[in-house]
C-alpha cells in the first residue's frame, strides 16, 4: 500500500507544529507586553520542549518498530493540547495576579513560557523519532530520518507561508488552530485506517476531526474567541470598554473607551489616547515652532493621535504622514474627532503606509523639519529610529536650516543610574551626527537637532515671536504654553546632565546600546534580579563567553590525545556536540539576520513569511542532500560533519561583513539576505541526517539515534534562541556574535576532525 497517508502525516505535523508555534508566539507578546527579551524566553521554551521531548523518547522509540500507534495518539495528545494552552496564555495575567500595564518580573516571564508554550512542544519533539520509523521501519533506517525531517520542515515552509500571507489579520487565532486540529485529526485518521489496522484509532480521530469542522461552522470558535479576547483586554486595562480587536501583519490592536475617550493599544503596549486636543495641540505647535519657516515636513508614526491638525495650522507647503500598520488608521479613523479626520483628508497631507525608516532611506525630498514620532526603543524594532545610522540618514533628508525632533520618554528632573545611561545614550547619538542640539525636557523630552548653526533653539526671546507672527488663533495653545516646554532651568539642568555623562555609549544598527539600556530599565521596573546578572555581563565581555569555550575544546582534546580513544561511541558523542552547537549558532544567525534585514531594509515584518519559509527551505534541501551521504555511517559521515560545521562558521563570521557591504546598496539587494538565510538552513540541515549517522550503529537504534540528535539539536536552538536575543546581541553586538558562533562551530569541527585520528577513508567508514 502507498505510503503517501504516512507521509503527509508528517507533513501535516510540520505544518501545524510552526503554526501553533507562531499563534503561541504572538499571543504570548501581546499578553506579556514583549520585546525581543520576551521574544528570547519564548523561543527558549519552545526549543527546550522539543529538546527536552526528543531526548524522553528515546528509549520508547528504541522499543518501536513502525511507529504508527505511539505517532497517531501523541499527534491526538498535540493537538488536544493546543486550543487549552491557547486559552491559558490569554488568561495568564490575571492567572498570575499581574497588575493591569505593570512589567511581568523576568522569572514569572520564563515561568510561565515554560508552563505554557513547553508541553506542546514536548509533545513535537517526543513524536518526531516516531515520525521517523513511521512506515520506514527497519528498511531504510538513517535515510528515513533524513526523509521525515525533510517532510516535517517542507509543512513548516508550508505552515509558515499560509500564515504570513493568508492567515494572520484575517483568521482568529482559535479558528487556526481549530483548523490546525481538524487538519491533524484527519490525517492521524487516515493512517489508522490505511496502515494502522486501527479501525478504532481511525473512527475515534475521523470523529473528532469532524467535531472541530463543526465546532468552526457552528460558530462556537468565534464565541471562544471573543471571550478570551475580552478577558485578555481585561487584565490589561480594565477600566476601559473593548471596542474592537484586530489582529494585522504587524500587531494585534486593540482600542478600548471610557469616558468619551479612547484607549489606543498595540501588541499589549500603550500608544496614545484620543481625543487628546491639549496634549497633541501643544506638541504639535510646539514642535512647529523649531523651525522658523517649515514649509515641507516628514511625520513618522503618531498620525492618528491628533498632532497633524496642529501641525496644518502652521500652513506648511507639505506634509507627508509615514504610518506602518494601514490597519491601525483603518480601527481608529471612524472614531477620530472632527479635527483630526479632517487633517487627514487635507490635500496638502500626503499619507504613505510603510516602514518610515525605508521611506527616509529612499526619498529625494528635502525638508525643513522632520517629526520622529515612534515609541520608545523598548524592541528592536524600534530601536532602528534611535541609532547613528538612523540619524545620518535623516541628515541627508533635511534642507538647509532643517531641524530633526525625535521624541523620548524620560523623568524630568532624574537623570542618574539606569536613566541616565539611557537618555545619554541617545544624547550622545544625536551628537555624533548633529553638532546642534536643543532639549525640551518633559514627561516626554524632545530633542531638536541640527546640522547648521542657529538653527535650533530654546530660547523664549526668539520662539514667542515666531508664535505671534503666525498669527494663529487656538484656545489649545498659547505663548504662555512655550514656558512648560522651555522652563529655562529646566532645560539647563536637562542640558547639563546629558553632556555630563562622558560615559555614554553610541546606538548604531549593529551595536544596539540604547536597546539594550532600555532592557536594562525594563528589569528594573518589574523587579527582576537579571539587572545584576547583565551588567555582570556587560563588565566581563567576550573573553566571559569565549573563554569556556577555547578551554573545554582544548582539554578534550587533550584528553583525546593522552587517552588514544577512537571510535564510534567518541564520534557519536562528538557528534551530539557539534549537532548542539549546529542548533544554538541556527536559532542564532536566524535571529540576527532578521535584525539586521529589518535595520537594512525597514520591513521585516511583511518579509518575516518569506525568511522563515526560506530558512525552513534550507532545511528541507541540506537534510535532502545530507540524506545521500549518510547511507554508510562510519568516518565519511563524521568527516561530512566535521566539514558541515567548519562551513557554519565561515558562514557565521562573514555575515556581518556581507551586511556592511550590502548595507548602503539600494533596494533591490534583499536577495542577499534571503540567500544567507537559505544558507544557513541548509548547513543546518545537512548537520541533521549526518549527526543522527554517526550516532546509528545498527537499524535498530533509527528511532532512538532521531531522538537523540533532535535533542540535542533543539536544545542547543533554546539556549542560541535565548543567549542570543537576550544577552549576546543587546551586550556584545552582531558582529562579535557572530564571531563567537565561528567559534563554537570551529570548536565542534576540530573535535570531530580529532576524533577521526586521521583514519582512511574506506566504504564502510
Amino acid at each position: 500500500m502507498s505510503l503517501f497517508p504516512k507521509r503527509a502525516a508528517v507533513f501535516v505535523l510540520g505544518f501545524c507544529a510552526i503554526t501553533v508555534q507562531v499563534v503561541f508566539f504572538r499571543e504570548f507578546l501581546v499578553v506579556f507586553l514583549g520585546n525581543e527579551l520576551c521574544a528570547g524566553v519564548v523561543f527558549f521554551a519552545w526549543f527546550l520542549g522539543v529538546g527536552l521531548g526528543a531526548a524522553a523518547s528515546a528509549r520508547t522509540a528504541r522499543r518501536s518498530v513502525t511507529g504508527e500507534g505511539p505517532f497517531i495518539l501523541l499527534c491526538a495528545l498535540l493537538m488536544a493540547a493546543a486550543p487549552v494552552l491557547l486559552v491559558l496564555i490569554r488568561l495568564a495575567r490575571g492567572i498570575l495576579g499581574v497588575s493591569p500595564g505593570a512589567y511581568v518580573p523576568f522569572g514569572s516571564l520564563l515561568g510561565a513560557a515554560v508552563a505554557l508554550i513547553s508541553p506542546f512542544s514536548f509533545l513535537v519533539g517526543f513524536v518526531f523519532p516516531f515520525a521517523c520509523l513511521l512506515g520506514l521501519g527497519e528498511r531504510e533506517g538513517v535515510r528515513g530520518v533524513g526523509r521525515a525531517y525533510v517532510l516535517e520542515s517542507l509543512g513548516a515552509i508550508a505552515g509558515g507561508a499560509a500564515f504570513s500571507f493568508i492567515l494572520v489579520g484575517r483568521v482568529p487565532a482559535v479558528q487556526i488552530v481549530s483548523g490546525c486540529a481538524a487538519a491533524m485529526y484527519g490525517a492521524i485518521a487516515l493512517v489508522a485506517w490505511a496502515h494502522g489496522g486501527r479501525p478504532g484509532a481511525a473512527r475515534a480521530a475521523g470523529s473528532l476531526a469532524a467535531a472541530w469542522v463543526l465546532f468552526l461552522a457552528a460558530g462556537a470558535a468565534g464565541r471562544l474567541e471573543s471571550w478570551t479576547v475580552g478577558r485578555r483586554w481585561r487584565s490589561l486595562n480594565p477600566g476601559a470598554r473593548l471596542v474592537v480587536s484586530a489582529d494585522s501583519r504587524y500587531e494585534n490592536i486593540a482600542v478600548g473607551a471610557r469616558a468619551g475617550q479612547y484607549d489606543v493599544f498595540g501588541s499589549g503596549q500603550y500608544y496614545f489616547s484620543f481625543p487628546d486636543p491639549y496634549g497633541a495641540a501643544a506638541a504639535g505647535h510646539a514642535i512647529m515652532l523649531a523651525h522658523p519657516a517649515p514649509r515641507r515636513v516628514l511625520l513618522i508614526g503618531g498620525g492618528a493621535g491628533g498632532m497633524l491638525a496642529s501641525i496644518l495650522a502652521h500652513r506648511p507647503s507639505r506634509v507627508d504622514l509615514v504610518e506602518l500598520d494601514p490597519a491601525l488608521l483603518d480601527v481608529v479613523g471612524p472614531r477620530l474627532d472632527a479635527a483630526a479626520a479632517r487633517a487627514l483628508r487635507d490635500p496638502v497631507v500626503r499619507l504613505r503606509f510603510g516602514d518610515g525608516r525605508r521611506y527616509v532611506k529612499q526619498t529625494g525630498v528635502r525638508y525643513d523639519l522632520c517629526i520622529v514620532n515612534v515609541p520608545d526603543p523598548s524592541t528592536a524594532m524600534l530601536n532602528r529610529f534611535y541609532t547613528r545610522d538612523f540619524y545620518r540618514e535623516a541628515r541627508r533628508i533635511l534642507a538647509p536650516g532643517g531641524v530633526l525632533a525625535a521624541r523620548l520618554s524620560a523623568p524630568a528632573d532624574y537623570y542618574g543610574g539606569e536613566t541616565g545611561d539611557y537618555a545619554g545614550s541617545v544624547y550622545a547619538t544625536l551628537r555624533s551626527v548633529f553638532p546642534y542640539l536643543a532639549v525640551a525636557p518633559g514627561e516626554e523630552n524632545w530633542f531638536f537637532a541640527s546640522a547648521d548653526p542657529g538653527a535650533v533653539s530654546g530660547d523664549l526671546d526668539i520662539l514667542r515671536p515666531r508664535w505671534e507672527a503666525r498669527g494663529i488663533e487656538t484656545p489649545l495653545f498659547s505663548a504662555r504654553h512655550l514656558l512648560a516646554w522651555w522652563l529655562p532651568e529646566r532645560v539647563l539642568f536637562t542640558k547639563d546632565a546629558l553632556e555630563g555623562r562622558a560615559d555614554a555609549r553610541i546606538n548604531t544598527d549593529l551595536r544596539p546600546v540604547t536597546y539594550y539600556l532600555n532592557l536594562i530599565l525594563w528589569a528594573r521596573f518589574s523587579g527582576s534580579p537579571i539587572v545584576s546578572a547583565l551588567r555582570a555581563l556587560e563588565r566581563g565581555g567576550p573573553a566571559w563567553y569565549l573563554g569556556p569555550i577555547l578551554a573545554l575544546l582544548g582539554l578534550r582534546l587533550a584528553w583525546l590525545a593522552a587517552s588514544g580513544r577512537r571510535g564510534p561511541r567518541q564520534d557519536g558523542f562528538h557528534a551530539l556536540l557539534a549537532v548542539g552547537a549546529v542548533g544554538f549558532s541556527a536559532m542564532a544567525l536566524e535571529l540576527v539576520l532578521i535584525f539586521t534585514f529589518q535595520s537594512v531594509y525597514g520591513h521585516v515584518y511583511r518579509m518575516i513569511g518569506l525568511i522563515v519559509a526560506l530558512f525552513m527551505a534550507g532545511l528541507a534541501c541540506g537534510a535532502g542532500a545530507a540524506t545521500r551521504l549518510a547511507v554508510r555511517p562510519g568516518k565519511q559521515c563524521v568527516r561530512a560533519l566535521a566539514g558541515v560545521a567548519a562551513a557554519l562558521a565561515v558562514h557565521a563570521a562573514a555575515v556581518p561583513w556581507i551586511v556592511r557591504l550590502v548595507s548602503p546598496l539600494p533596494a533591490g539587494s534583499e536577495w542577499v539576505f534571503f540567500a544567507l538565510v537559505w544558507g544557513s538552513g541548509a548547513l543546518t540541515g545537512a548537520a541533521f541526517p549526518l549527526a543522527a549517522a554517526v550516532c546509528v550503529r545498527r537499524a535498530a537504534d533509527t528511532g532512538r539515534a532521531a531522538a537523540r540528535v533532535n535533542g540535542f539539536d533543539n536544545l542547543g536552538a533554546c539556549l542560541g534562541a535565548f543567549l542570543a536575543g537576550v544577552v549576546f546581541v543587546p551586550l556584545l553586538g552582531l558582529v562579535s556574535t557572530c564571531l563567537l558562533l565561528a567559534v563554537m562551530n570551529a570548536a565542534g569541527a576540530a573535535l570531530l576532525a580529532a576524533g577521526t585520528g586521521g583514519a582512511r577513508l574506506s566504504r564502510r567508514g
